[in-house]
């Protein structure tokens, strides 16, 4: 388990961080989330975090800016020191895994990758995940076959044209012909178990997609190998994927008819890549000694895809040894603490200015926030917000103020992981006898404005590039009265 965040120096925005003072003293626990809001380093940490896993690349392409000295960071793991110094770890830790947009970039076009990727499915892990027995065996007569082949060959290369050592050259022969028909029988033993692998890697990958979207289906993934040195290398896999019903054909080559850029949405894109990091932990035997890191793990406002991804992270928490989870919504930090069985669940956020990092409470940061927003949008709707950066926090901050005020207002009648479609569903099915019967008259309304606050969530990648003045200050005016109301 990742103990401790003793320092890091000259690595992102975190210059001269140091643990141990009064506002968080660096300890981690089981089950972690951390908030930053967009812009003050909760993808570096999370970058930093898949470093240690022998990508040591990563920290330098994150190095800080206008800063002589070289990224200088210390972390504490299972009871040892891990620094990180001219350029490299001095320890490599082989049981964490993390999910962030390189994930998704490495892995949304094919399952696997050749070995000089990221995240490649090597044959030995893929046996490892299917969990079978003779796994390691085969492996091993693999090696042993290839390195007999080996030395069969160079004795029969030295004897060929000697006279009389005949009946030698002929028994090396005939044992040559033996150890390459084993070897071919070895990698038959492994395609097949490769494509057990992959069958139970689909059906995985298709029950959280089930989960997540009633829109994607993976109906086959079909791998393809490289052979040598006795064995069989997996190199990449082409996936047959259904959208809408549709079947859309995929590989690594990008040779598809139909790109996957052009058919799903950033939203589905990610969700893709999410079921196929969540299916690993199905397969993989040892799951119990794994550290997770999982940065911004959703992309879509949608709340049934939210509710889903917080009871699925809940779930892997259980499987796993350490659960770290980043995320710049405020929100859904605070329902995933809530979903998460550990008690012990740190919450902690990363201060933008001096990149502090403190021990917090995410329902006060929540109450504190609501107070802000609703302070912003008197503010503007009074004119005294102008500056492109705070129009843009105010078109932001109509969404959370209508969730707060419901979730205030009506504490004991919503669920923790209802979100505004939730509450706006509420009152469209209320009845006389129901406390959202008085929201009625109001349900356009709210149809309204939670429509328009859609397109300015943080991970909306259709964003509009600039924002009509009027056109908000219209729906800031609309939102105000609501919160009057509710």
């Amino acid at each position: 388990m990742i103990e401790k965040i003793i320092s890091i120096k000259n690595y992102g925005p975190f210059t001269n961080y140091m643990s141990g003072g009064s506002e968080w003293d660096g300890t981690l626990r089981k089950n972690n989330i951390i908030y930053a809001p967009n812009g003050s380093g909760k993808t570096t940490l999370s970058i930093l975090f898949d470093s240690l896993n022998g990508k040591t690349k990563l920290v330098g392409k994150k190095a800080s800016l206008f800063v002589e000295g070289k990224p200088d960071i210390h972390l504490r793991i299972g009871g040892e020191n891990y620094k990180f110094k001219d350029k490299q770890w001095d320890k490599k830790l082989s049981n964490i895994v993390t999910f962030n947009n390189f994930y998704l970039e490495n892995n949304i076009y094919s399952v696997g990758s050749d070995s000089n990727r990221d995240d490649s499915l090597n044959t030995s892990t893929l046996f490892s995940l299917l969990n079978v027995p003779e796994a390691s065996l085969i492996m091993k007569e693999a090696i042993r076959l290839e390195s007999d082949r080996k030395i069969l060959a160079r004795r029969l290369w030295g004897s060929r044209n000697i006279n009389g050592i005949k009946n030698d050259w002929e028994r090396t022969r005939r044992k040559w012909k033996q150890n390459k028909k084993a070897l071919r029988q070895i990698k038959n033993v492994q395609v097949n178990s490769l494509a057990i692998i992959f069958k139970k890697f689909e059906e995985a990958i298709n029950k959280y997609l089930l989960r997540f979207t009633p829109n994607i289906e993976v109906t086959k993934i079909t791998p393809f190998y490289s052979f040598g040195k006795g064995s069989a290398t997996f190199q990449r896999a082409a996936i047959e994927i259904k959208v809408n019903g549709n079947r859309v054909v995929l590989d690594e080559d990008g040779k598809s008819k139909i790109p996957l850029r052009y058919v799903l949405s950033e939203g589905d894109k990610n969700t893709l890549a999410l079921a196929i990091f969540l299916a690993k932990f199905d397969l993989i035997a040892d799951s119990e000694s794994y550290i997770v890191v999982v940065d911004d793990p959703f992309t879509s406002f949608d709340s049934s895809r939210k509710k889903a991804t917080i009871k699925e992270l809940s779930r892997l928490s259980e499987k796993i040894k350490q659960l770290i989870v980043l995320t710049h919504d405020l929100n859904f930090g605070s329902e995933l603490e809530r979903s998460l069985l550990n008690p012990e669940t740190l919450q902690i956020r990363i201060l933008p200015k001096n990149r502090h990092i403190q021990s917090v409470s995410f329902e006060e940061l929540s109450l504190q926030g609501l107070l802000k927003d609703i302070t912003d949008l008197h503010s503007f709707s009074n004119g005294l917000l102008t500056d492109e950066s705070d129009i843009l926090r105010v078109a932001r901050s109509i969404r959370p103020t209508l969730e707060g005020m419901f979730r205030i207002k009506y504490f004991n009648h919503l669920k923790k992981d209802e979100w505004l479609g939730d509450m706006i569903a509420h009152v469209k099915k209320s009845e006389q006898s129901s406390v959202f019967y008085k929201l009625k008259p109001y349900l356009e309304e709210l149809t309204d404005v939670n429509d328009y606050s859609k397109e300015f969530h943080h991970s909306n990648i259709n964003q509009r590039q600039s924002i009509d003045y009027q056109e908000l200050l219209t729906f800031v005016r609309r939102t105000l009265k609501l919160v009057e109301v509710i």
